[in-house]
C-alpha cells in the first residue's frame, strides 16, 4: 500500500490467506485445523494495526488540507494509537473504531462481533493453554477450556463427548467446521471494519482489502 511518506508493508491479507488455506485443506484431528483458527485471530488484529497506520500516514498535516481530513478518521487514528499505547484489548479497539467512525459502536451480541469475540477468546485459549488435571463429575466431559468449547458447541461446531471421556481444547478444535466458522468470522469481521469508513479513506481500504477478506471456498 502506498501512503504519503513510503510504502507500508503490509501483514493482514497474508495471515488471512495462510487461515484460509489451512482452513480450505483441513481435514479431522488435522493441525491446519489450529492453524486457520490462530492465523484468522492473528489477521484481524493484524488489520487493526495496520489500517490505524496507514490511516495516520494518509491524513494531510498541512493546515489547508481542507476536506481532505475527514474528522471521525482523524479521531479513531488518535484514539486508537492511544488505545495501544494503554494496552486495550482488540475488542475494546473495534468497538471505539466504530463509535468513532459511525457514532454508534458495534453490538456485542450481534454479528459479526459476536463471532469475532468468539474467535479471539478460542485464539487465547490455544495461546495460553495450560496443564490440566481431567476431572469429571459424571455429566461434564469438558477437560479444559470449558467456556469457549461451550461457545463452540452452542454453534454447533463441536459435539460434547459422552459423560467420563476427556474432551480436550486443541482435539476439539481439530476439526473443518471449526477452522471453516473461523475464517469465516475473520473475513466478516475485516469486510466490516473496513467499511466503517467514511469517503475516500473507505474507498481506499475497501479496494486495497474487500476481495481479500473473503470466507473458505
Amino acid at each position: 500500500m502506498t501512503v504519503n511518506r513510503g510504502v507500508l508493508v503490509l501483514s493482514a491479507r497474508r495471515l488471512f490467506y495462510i487461515a484460509r488455506n489451512a482452513a480450505e485443506q483441513s481435514k479431522d484431528f488435522d493441525n491446519n485445523c489450529v492453524i486457520a483458527v490462530v492465523f484468522a485471530a492473528a489477521s484481524i488484529e493484524a488489520l487493526m494495526n495496520e489500517v490505524t497506520e496507514w490511516v495516520d500516514f494518509e491524513i494531510p498535516e498541512e493546515e489547508d488540507a481542507g476536506d481532505r481530513i475527514i474528522p471521525e478518521v482523524k479521531a479513531f487514528s488518535g484514539v486508537i494509537k492511544e488505545a495501544e499505547q494503554c494496552r486495550v484489548p482488540l475488542g475494546v479497539k473495534f468497538l471505539l473504531a466504530s463509535a468513532l467512525l459511525t457514532g454508534h459502536s458495534y453490538e456485542k451480541g450481534s454479528e459479526p462481533f459476536q463471532d469475532f469475540a468468539v474467535l479471539m477468546r478460542v485464539r487465547d485459549a490455544v495461546m495460553h493453554l495450560k496443564p490440566s488435571v481431567m476431572m469429571y463429575d459424571g455429566e461434564t466431559s469438558w477437560m479444559e477450556a470449558g467456556k469457549v468449547l461451550r461457545e463452540l458447541e452452542q454453534r454447533k461446531l463441536v459435539t460434547r463427548r459422552e459423560p467420563r471421556v476427556a474432551a480436550d481444547l486443541l482435539t476439539q478444535i481439530s476439526n473443518p467446521a471449526v477452522a471453516r466458522w473461523a475464517v469465516g468470522a475473520a473475513a466478516d469481521m475485516a469486510q466490516s471494519f473496513v467499511r466503517l469508513f467514511p469517503g475516500h479513506i473507505g474507498e481506499s481500504l475497501l479496494s486495497d482489502y474487500g476481495d481479500d477478506f473473503k470466507g473458505p471456498q
